[in-house]
């Protein structure tokens, strides 16, 4: 078996990942510093609401283990215009170990 990056729906078992992911990125891009606890309710709000988003986190697998290795969110929204829905890419993070590694 190679080793091979896959992305599956995040569950509440990488509940605490996706903070730590959400803090450091809101460090990294706007130096600003968010409350765990809010991020915790949040993210576990979104896990018990899929009408409202979903998480996706990319992990990559070796025979031996899996790493999870970013993450990102996705919202929905209406559009009168187009009569349709719209996922909204937000939160997209990836974990400083695994950048630019293609």
């Amino acid at each position: 078996m190679s080793d091979a990056v896959s992305v599956r729906a995040a569950d509440l078992n990488d509940l605490t990942l996706l903070v730590d992911f959400n803090r450091a990125m809101a460090a990294e891009s706007e130096d600003k510093g968010l409350n765990s606890d809010v991020l915790r309710r949040g993210a576990t709000y979104l896990m018990g609401h899929p009408a409202e988003g979903f998480y996706l986190v990319a992990e990559f697998r070796t025979r031996h283990a899996a790493e999870v290795a970013g993450a990102l969110m996705v919202t929905f929204e209406w559009s009168d215009w187009r009569c349709s829905r719209f996922w909204w890419i937000q939160s997209v993070f990836v974990d400083a170990n695994w950048r630019r590694k293609g």
